[in-house]
């Protein structure tokens, strides 16, 4: 298994990737990346295409018995044949991809707990047939699994989904009630600040081309690739006939960038990502 991590490691790189830990600290070298215990993000930036790219990785590691570990212990394990003799994707180069079991994927949403998991566990779960049921529920059993919605403890399954689907509409006047105004705050403090740093870097720069690569410098790649359009009207806006004075850029910034569609924005990948509920096991090593 080490040895396919390691050749993913230099696929991946020379696709351009660059690897992140959980804690998003760059992983520079593949034994980094064999050695990691939990999962890790990729992400590249393309300046031909508006963002950055990305996505999460999860490592399939076995143990001596050649079943495959959920988290950093063996705690909880799969046999290989669930993944083996499971779906499988056709992938372009003609060779068949294992998917992850259904159920094992909706026990990693359970164990994250986030609101988006919440949904997407609800969506999915009644899907599922009743051996990969009995299975999620075996999986559950064997590392004494409990869940904790606010002052609620359950070792019930289908009542945490009760609990959750209870307390939503209350998590969500809480968690818009006080999150909203931070966000408002935070944001403005933070966008001031950035305008005031362009309107600088504009000042002291002779030349439009100058002015980018200074931008560049300061905000990095993925601010130009994520904003390429309004940073071009900015740009325009400060180098044009009529040098504005620093007022009128943060007049002119606030209708080009929009900050209130990125806060209203914000705030919802913020949403999503609420944890609504803990996991306890007997084990509290247990991890994704």
């Amino acid at each position: 298994m080490s040895l396919d991590v390691a050749d993913f490691f230099d696929y991946a790189g020379g696709l351009g990737y660059k690897f992140v830990d959980t804690e998003r600290r760059e992983i520079s070298t593949k034994e980094e990346l064999v050695s990691q215990r939990e999962n890790a993000f990729l992400h590249k930036i393309d300046e031909a295409k508006p963002g950055p790219r990305g996505f999460e990785i999860m490592f399939l590691r076995k143990n001596e018995n050649g079943e495959i570990i959920f988290g950093a212990d063996e705690n909880l394990t799969f046999p290989t044949a669930l993944y083996e003799g499971g779906q499988k994707y056709n992938a372009k180069n003609g060779q068949e991809v294992p998917l992850t079991p259904r159920e094992v994927q909706i026990l990693y949403k359970i164990f994250d707990g986030r609101q988006k998991d919440f949904h997407d566990v609800k969506t999915f779960l009644p899907t599922l047939s009743q051996e990969e049921r009995v299975r999620l529920n075996g999986y559950l059993e064997s590392v004494g699994a409990s869940f904790v919605v606010g002052d609620r403890e359950t070792q019930n399954f289908d009542e945490l989904l009760q609990l959750t689907e209870a307390t939503t509409k209350e998590a969500k006047e809480n968690f818009l009630a006080t999150k909203i105004d931070e966000a408002i705050s935070k944001n403005r403090e933070r966008f001031d600040t950035t305008i005031g740093k362009i309107f600088k870097i504009a000042g002291s720069t002779a030349t439009l081309e100058n002015f980018i690569t200074e931008i560049k410098k300061e905000f990095g790649e993925d601010l130009i690739s994520r904003r390429k359009d309004e940073l071009d009207e900015a740009a325009k806006f400060l180098f044009g006939d009529k040098k504005p004075t620093q007022e009128e850029f943060r007049e002119f910034a606030y209708r080009a960038f929009n900050p209130k569609q990125y806060l209203e924005d914000e705030v919802k990948r913020t949403a999503l990502d609420m944890r609504r509920w803990e996991v306890k096991t007997r084990d509290e090593n247990i991890k994704k």
